[in-house]
């Protein structure tokens, strides 16, 4: 909806005249005393001009102490970014040393800034990063031969030690700023920290380097060797990606993320390094353990045509055996295997509410009515029509109306109701089930 009135909007101005615009922005910037000030600070100051106005937004900004509460601390702070944090980065192109010197004052007053305000929104968390983020990108507009590598790698690990919310981000944030050199820089400050250690070298493209530190260190982790094959694959060394991952990664991480990372880069190495059956047999024990689709789907069309029903079979036994419902209908609808989860919805009913969220049911409805499964499509309308009923939800009534409403209409496409009612037995039952439900009932002949 905003982005059509926006495009709207757009497509109006797009026919004024340079003079009706101006007088508009003037008329504008009159109304509204802050939009004056962002456009007079943001476009029609020199630069440092501009930068003495962003210094003294800020030093305004400094000075409220009042209680902000839970929606004015996420109004300060997005006011924050806007009138200070945006101007500064636009400022960076022109001046990056000024820019700087402000981030790291506005990155030092972050404690005092977050006082006497209720930041459990995650808003203040949320200002720091971008703060380095500038930061960073503000070291990326000096020049290179005037970039301080060594005052900057000083200053990331100064951040990364003295601050207690932000670790590794902050080494993220100003990465390409440092570059190869300014990382092996940055390196000295973790001697004592292995894991950030290793996680900096890393960064420099270099797997070499990086296989000789994990060797030297007791203190690796999963992450760390995902990285080097990682860069081994970069390297176009794909034997040696596929040898540290099977040597260092059990195949039964319990992680999940971890794991899928474990298993797309050993799918890559081995596709490019020509080992096709071994990538298919990851696909398989991907698509085993976490029951995607796409696993599945590119194992079958790697498949021969002879062999694709049993691998078919076996996986419809897999579903089948599979506690996580969820799983089962994402998985079969993705596949587009309709008289499937026709099916299987039919035979998990009962459970399909406390196990699939309600939009999802509402779409996968929809979708079995339109292919042909007009029974499923209608009991799993039903199904929520009771859940909201059971529980008394009266702010959903206008829902369960709804489904209802669309129960009845699926309904009617139904051939062979097996062993469930159809829908006048089962309006009847739910009157009587639910007859005193009376601001629900009211509400049938409306919709």
């Amino acid at each position: 909806m905003v982005k059509k009135l926006e495009l709207d909007l757009l497509s109006k101005l797009s026919g004024k005249t340079q003079q009706e615009l101006m007088f508009m922005l003037n008329d504008v910037a009159t109304a509204f005393v802050e939009v004056g000030e962002y456009i007079q600070q943001n476009y029609l100051l020199d630069s440092k001009e501009r930068m003495k106005q962003i210094k003294k937004t800020y030093a305004g900004y400094k000075r409220r102490k009042k209680f902000h509460d839970y929606y004015a601390t996420i109004e300060f702070f997005d006011s924050l970014t806007l009138n200070v944090l945006e101007p500064l980065q636009k400022m960076a192109l022109d001046l990056p040393h000024e820019s700087i010197e402000l981030l790291q004052v506005v990155i030092g007053d972050f404690e005092a800034l977050c006082q006497a305000k209720d930041d459990s929104s995650g808003c203040a968390m949320e200002f720091l990063e971008a703060c380095f983020s500038a930061y960073g990108k503000a070291w990326l507009c000096v020049p290179c031969e005037q970039r301080n590598l060594e005052q900057l790698a000083q200053q990331v690990g100064d951040y990364y030690f003295n601050n207690g919310y932000l670790k590794i981000e902050i080494i993220e944030c100003c990465k390409l700023a440092l570059g190869t050199r300014g990382l092996v820089l940055l390196e000295k400050y973790f001697i004592q920290e292995p894991e950030t250690f290793l996680y900096v070298i890393g960064l420099q493209h270099n797997p070499a380097k990086l296989a000789d530190a994990i060797n030297q260190s007791n203190n690796y982790s999963v992450k760390h060797i995902l990285r080097l094959a990682t860069l081994y694959i970069y390297e176009l060394d794909f034997t040696s990606a596929i040898d540290w991952i099977l040597k260092y990664i059990p195949e039964n991480i319990a992680n999940d993320s971890l794991y899928r990372e474990r298993q797309n880069l050993l799918i890559q190495a081995f596709l490019e390094d020509g080992q096709l059956q071994p990538a298919q047999d990851v696909r398989w024990k991907t698509f085993l353990r976490t029951l995607e689709a796409k696993y599945y789907c590119d194992f079958m069309k790697k498949t021969a045509d002879s062999e694709k029903d049993h691998y078919r079979q076996e996986a419809m036994k897999v579903i089948n055996k599979n506690p996580r419902i969820d799983l089962v209908v994402l998985f079969l609808d993705e596949i587009q295997e309709y008289k499937l989860l026709g099916d299987f919805m039919l035979q998990k009913h009962e459970r399909l509410s406390s196990a699939v969220n309600v939009s999802l049911l509402r779409k996968l409805s929809k979708t079995l009515a339109i292919n042909a499964q007009a029974l499923a499509a209608t009991v799993i309308r039903r199904e929520l029509v009771e859940d909201v009923l059971v529980a008394a939800k009266s702010k959903y009534y206008n829902y369960a109306v709804s489904d209802l409403k669309l129960a009845m209409d699926y309904g009617y496409q139904v051939i062979d109701w097996q062993d469930f009612p159809n829908n006048s037995e089962y309006l009847a039952a739910l009157q009587t089930k639910h007859g005193k439900k009376y601001s629900f009932w009211e509400r049938i002949n409306v919709v």
